[in-house]
């Protein structure tokens, strides 16, 4: 009968590199269990790695665009929050119409296409408080309303 000491790595590696074509007959039967289950983690751990090494099997399609985010989840992303502040520390943290400073948000000037909200300038961003912006939303829509009634 065989007695392998399984605690001891290099014996595991070698009984497994090796391929010794061992039988249930070779072993005792605690020690049998023990080669048994060995060699089941070893089975899993290989089946792991290659998983892991493996290439994903779908291929980006080249057409594809990357996926928008809405103007709510651009609101929440680091690199507007990080934009957000680089305005109220250069523009200071007061409402640039009231002088308020609560409630302050960051309002966009202008929008372009495509754009994300952390992707304008300096210029095209200004300080206001939520009762100011509000106004300033409601005169944008008006003059949008006055504008295509002319057309």
């Amino acid at each position: 009968m065989l007695t392998i000491n399984f605690e001891n790595a290099k014996t595991k590696k070698k009984l497994k590199n090796e391929n010794y074509k061992l039988k249930k007959s070779d072993f005792s039967a605690s020690t049998w269990k023990e080669y048994k289950d060995w060699l089941k983690s070893q089975l899993k751990e290989e089946k792991i790695k290659k998983k892991a090494q493996k290439p994903s099997k779908k291929k980006p399609c080249k057409t594809s665009k990357p996926k928008k985010l809405s103007y709510t989840d651009q609101l929440k992303d680091e690199r507007w929050l990080e934009k957000r502040k680089e305005v109220l520390n250069t523009k200071g943290y007061v409402c640039c119409q009231c002088g308020s400073k609560y409630n302050l948000q960051i309002h966009h000037l202008r929008y372009e296409k495509g754009k994300m909200a952390w992707e304008y300038p300096m210029g095209d961003l200004i300080v206001l408080c939520e009762k100011c912006h509000e106004t300033h939303i409601k005169i944008r829509r008006i003059r949008y309303i006055q504008n295509t009634n002319k057309l």
